[in-house]
């Protein structure tokens, strides 16, 4: 059959309907039926015109600002004095390529006391900084907040990318809320170390999203929409097996003017062509007709894309080492899109692989192993093997306690702020024990559904190489997806003589499915949802967000320089709000439970805005940060707050401080010095 790329529109239509055979009036009802939609619901087909304004992003940056405004006066506290005050990569004397010899705190890699933290981009930010303000805090606090509004519009932008679509207003929602009012994200935030967390997380989001692009560009660019009905339709496909709510609208109405159900198709075609070989899923509504051919354009923009993903997760990784497993997230993403690995998706992997390689080649190969001390790290070094495992395996459930239950913050939990487990009947055990099993049967459950909803390639077509001019499908092939519901035939050229009457196709082409056809997604699917399949998706996309950047911070790969540290829970809290926010949408979808979604989630945020905003006023000043922290580690918090007594000339309170610290840890050597 030769294809039509020009012609008159109604010649057209007849072609992609099949219905040739169609009187006039039918014929042309039918021609008409896309453009007369377009013109009735134009406001409501959002490709044809976007809002104007974000107003979810807004709202959630709006309430981030005002949650974190009283951190704006807040002075150098903690490590910052290390690494702003003291770091000599921010005067304007140092080279600006010394910025990419020296660690974190400002000195060199070859050094034996180097820390071996090698962020250079965020120590640029923080030179940035110097150049426009000096050592004014106010301006870096100002840019640890703004930071913060713009990590909660990506991830807005993410939410809507990775939660189902039916879920994507409310759940983006709920999930920019809670990433903008979270504590744990105070010492991110109100500390101005923690903008390398900050910076980290920008990158890793808009890396994140640049591949989401890439994949729709890859798969999508050798589409060429030829008529109005073929455009439609091809907008309106939704990648996650759940048809948009147009659909059905389209479907009644085309019904009613042809009295044929719309064709569907549920395979896997590969279309060789003289420019180029294509090979696609078609989901949803059958878009035949169509024309595959190379677009430099096109193309262009997915090699884009992916360019654009390696170098944002080498910035995130240069902010801080944890942005490297953006690419990891990248990979599970586009193997949950198809649940296996095409050719196109081979390619964009092995790219993505090879930038990872050669990232961390350059990363270990070239920079020293930092060297941690005892009060850092103390578990990493008991003698006892047994008592490291069940302590670093508990430190991830203790992470998550954090996540749902922010009450306890503090700005350091070496020194034992965190006692080790000892012995196996250790209640803090069983903890684990539970919180395991619990996320494994979640694993395991979304994936037996995944492996459930997927369809064998096998079973849908046996013939891969097909031709332009024919698509050769085995009837037993279809047999179990096509079944025409009207003569009740399997497949395509064999209808009834009442088939043909009833449909007006007379002339079925060879290669086209049943016009008649529709697929049995009860049979397919087993009585399941189509949208339970995104819903998967979207628990186990949620999960990886929360376990693949957390991974280099468990000491279960390699020992770190803190048993727990809030501020590396910044990024992984992504994929905990992300969870919210399904769930949010999930109850939202049930009527009767939607008076208690939203009671709940207002609670949630006024708790969670309440302690921020108590959490930044420990911040404010160092006093008050280590005052605050005096019953969960209380020798280093006693400790330097004699230290800061001391220098404001508080001489009794600070020999106070100091003895209190000595009760506690008899063995600090600085508290001695001190007093």
């Amino acid at each position: 059959m030769t294809r039509r790329v020009g012609g008159d529109r109604r010649q057209r239509c007849r072609e992609r309907l099949d219905l040739r055979g169609v009187g006039h009036a039918t014929s042309r009802s039918a021609c008409e039926l896309p453009v007369t939609l377009l013109r009735q619901f134009p406001a409501n087909v959002s490709l044809l015109k976007l809002p104007s304004m974000d107003y979810v992003s807004f709202g959630c940056c709006l309430l981030a600002f005002i949650l974190y405004y009283n951190s704006l006066d807040g002075d150098f506290v903690y490590d910052d004095r290390r690494a702003i005050l003291t770091n000599p990569d921010l005067l304007p004397s140092s080279p600006w390529n010394q910025l990419l010899e020296n660690d974190f705190w400002g000195t060199p890699l070859s050094d034996s006391g180097s820390h071996g933290s090698y962020r250079p981009l965020c120590v640029l930010t923080f030179r940035i900084n110097y150049l426009l303000g000096g050592f004014q805090p106010w301006g870096y606090h100002v840019v640890n907040v703004i930071l913060h509004c713009l990590a909660t519009a990506l991830l807005v932008r993410v939410a809507r990318s990775v939660l189902p679509t039916s879920y994507s207003y409310i759940g983006s929602a709920v999930t920019g809320l809670i990433f903008a009012a979270h504590p744990v994200h105070t010492e991110a935030v109100a500390g101005v170390v923690g903008r390398a967390d900050l910076t980290a997380c920008n990158f890793y989001f808009m890396s994140f999203l640049c591949y989401i692009a890439h994949c729709k560009y890859r798969d999508h660019n050798h589409y060429r929409k030829l008529s109005t009905v073929n455009n439609f339709c091809y907008r309106n496909v939704q990648e996650d097996d759940k048809a948009s709510k147009y659909h059905k609208f389209v479907v009644d109405l085309q019904k009613k003017v042809t009295n044929c159900n719309w064709p569907r198709r549920f395979t896997e075609l590969e279309v060789p062509r003289d420019m180029v070989s294509t090979k696609f899923t078609l989901k949803g509504y059958a878009l035949s007709d169509g024309v595959y051919e190379f677009s430099w354009t096109e193309n262009l923009k997915k090699w884009t894309c992916l360019s654009l993903t390696i170098v944002l997760a080498l910035a995130s990784m240069l902010s801080k080492e944890t942005g490297i497993t953006v690419t990891g997230i990248c990979l599970f993403y586009d193997f949950l899109r198809t649940r296996s690995f095409t050719k196109k998706q081979w390619r964009s992997a092995s790219v993505l692989i090879m930038s990872t390689a050669l990232m961390l080649f350059f990363r270990l190969h070239f920079h020293r192993t930092p060297y941690f001390s005892t009060a850092d790290n103390p578990v990493a070094k008991v003698q006892s093997v047994w008592s490291r495992f069940f302590t670093f395996l508990y430190l991830p459930v203790f992470n998550a306690g954090i996540l749902f239950y922010p009450h306890e913050l503090s700005f350091d939990w070496g020194m034992d702020a965190l006692p080790r487990i000892t012995t196996i009947s250790d209640p803090r055990n069983g903890v684990s024990l539970v919180f395991y099993s619990i996320l494994g049967l979640i694993t395991y459950k979304c994936w037996k559904t995944l492996e459930k909803m997927k369809m064998p390639r096998d079973k849908l077509t046996k013939s891969k190489k097909t031709t332009e001019k024919a698509l050769v499908i085995s009837n037993e092939s279809l047999k179990w997806v096509c079944r025409c519901h009207v003569c009740h035939y399997n497949i395509t050229n064999a209808h009834t003589l009442m088939c043909r009457t009833n449909n007006n196709n007379n002339n079925i082409s060879a290669h086209s499915v049943c016009t008649c056809s529709r697929v049995n997604v009860k049979k397919v699917f087993k009585n399941e949802k189509v949208t339970s399949l995104s819903v998967v998706r979207a628990v186990l996309l949620s999960l990886a967000f929360t376990v693949i950047p957390f991974l280099p911070a468990t000491n279960l790969l390699f020992y770190v320089g803190f048993v727990v540290a809030e501020r590396v829970l910044y990024l992984p809290s992504a994929g905990f709000c992300l969870l919210v926010g399904l769930g949010s949408a999930k109850l939202w979808e049930v009527r009767r439970f939607r008076y208690l979604a939203v009671a709940g989630l207002v609670t949630l945020l006024l708790a969670f805005s309440a302690r921020t905003i108590l959490r930044n006023e420990d911040w404010r000043t160092e006093e008050k940060l280590y005052r605050s922290a005096v019953n969960i580690n209380p020798p280093k918090a006693y400790g330097n707050l004699g230290s800061v007594l001391s220098g404001q000339g508080r001489t009794a309170e600070a020999e106070w401080a100091f003895r209190k610290a000595l009760l506690y840890r008899p063995n600090m050597a600085d508290v001695h010095y001190n007093l």
